[in-house]
Parts: structure tokens; sequence; C-alpha cells
């Protein structure tokens, strides 16, 4: 008895090529859905940018999330750096001692506190100004933040997006204030709109050509295999005298 092998690799890395390929399909189009955004997975598509920082201060930098959906600033100076809220308050301070959040801040209430998760239902304009109260966030001097004026909070598409979500859109400017020591410090920006393509964002797109490079591979693999001789027969057993 003797046994008859077909091709030894080209086959058995078909099935796991053809795995990895549905996983890629399966995975890659859900990818903006899972971002945060409006409820259709458009953060993505959102660009927010600074623009300036009045006074330029060595020791100061301002970041922010590609979306808006967050601010960084951090403040290596001896001169305490205090952000303004939404009502032009003072909310959040930062420089030698730290960073730290006025709790009583109309922004805190609106935000909810640092990790209590708690958001009130107010508007700023319907909340009395309150004495400061400091409380301490870390010892570091960088304080991050979610801020509405930074990012798009829409239910809905902007009306220049709704009537043409594939091409680039200026949306808006912003700005945020505050105080480095007795001096007005301000950050400006704008938010635009990038485009969705027919096929999603750049990341999604890449995935499908993973995905489309990965489908041709196993094809190949495939066919290699079958014109191989004794290609069909893999696995056969031939009984001889």
């Amino acid at each position: 008895m003797r046994a008859r092998r077909g091709p030894p690799r080209a086959l058995g890395l078909a099935p796991a090529l053809a795995l990895v390929l549905g996983l890629v399909l399966a995975l890659g189009p859900a990818a903006p859905a899972a971002a945060h955004g409006a409820g259709s997975g458009d953060a993505p598509f959102y660009r927010s940018r600074v623009t300036g920082v009045s006074p330029v201060v060595d020791g100061v930098t301002v970041e922010l999330a590609r979306d808006g959906s967050w601010v960084r600033v951090r403040n290596t100076t001896a001169v305490d750096l205090v952000l303004l809220g939404y009502d032009g308050e003072p909310y959040l301070r930062v420089g030698p001692q730290g960073a730290q959040e006025n709790v009583e801040s109309v922004t805190s209430r609106v935000n909810g506190r640092f990790g209590s998760g708690l958001v009130t239902a107010d508007s700023p304009t319907a909340q009395a100004p309150r004495p400061p109260r400091w409380e301490p966030l870390g010892l570091e001097p960088v304080v991050t933040w979610h801020d509405a004026r930074t990012h798009y909070g829409g239910l809905g598409r902007p009306a220049a997006v709704v009537d043409d979500p594939s091409r680039p859109h200026d949306l808006t400017t912003w700005r945020l204030r505050g105080l480095y020591g007795d001096r007005p410090f301000t950050v400006d920006g704008r938010l635009d709109w990038t485009g969705r393509g027919l096929l999603g964002s750049r990341t999604t797109q890449a995935l499908w050509v993973v995905g489309g490079l990965a489908a041709l591979a196993c094809v190949l693999l495939v066919v290699a295999g079958l014109r191989r001789p004794g290609g069909r027969g893999r696995g056969q057993v031939k009984i001889g005298v």
C-alpha cells in the first residue's frame, strides 16, 4: 500500500488565509461605526485643529484630539494658567502646583466633575455663579478635558455636510480663553469636515485593500494547488500489489 501525496502546503494555507480575509472584511467596515460621534460613525471625518496660541509661552503646550473631543494643556512654567469655562468663569488651573478643577464652576457642573460621571441637565446660563472651590486633579502640570467648543456635538450633520458629505467643508472657528498669570491667554482653532468617500475613511479604505489582496492570494494559492500534479488527489490512498 502506498499513499499519493498532493501539494504539501498550498491547499492547507488557503483555508487559513480565507479565515483571515473573513475577519478583515468583517471588522473593516465596522471600524468607523465603533468611533464616538454623532451616532453615524462620522467622528473620523471631523477635524479640529489649533490655529493659534497667544501669547506663545515656552513651557505651555496645547494638544487636541483629531475630532476635537478632548483638549490637553501642559504648563511647566512657574506661573499658573487658568482656563476659563463656557460662561467665562475659572474652570481649570494648571501650573507649578499641578492641576486643579473649580468644582463650583458652571462648566464643571455641565461637563460633570472629573471621575464622577455626573452631568447636570441645566444650561450654563441657567446656573448662578458660585465662589471658586479648587480641588486637585493631579500633581503633574497637565490637564485633559472634554470641551464642547472644540468638536461637533450636534445630533445630526451640519447642513453643508448633509448636502454633500463627500466633499470637505469649512464648518466653524472656536476659541478657548484663559489667564496666564494676569495676562489674557487664548487658543484659537477651527473645525472642518474632511469629506467622506464611498468606502469611508482612509483607514477603512486601507482595510478593504488588505482584504482584497488577501482574497487574491487565496485564489492564487488554490489555483496553484489544483494545477500541480496530483493536486486533486491529496489525501487519496492507492492500493497496489
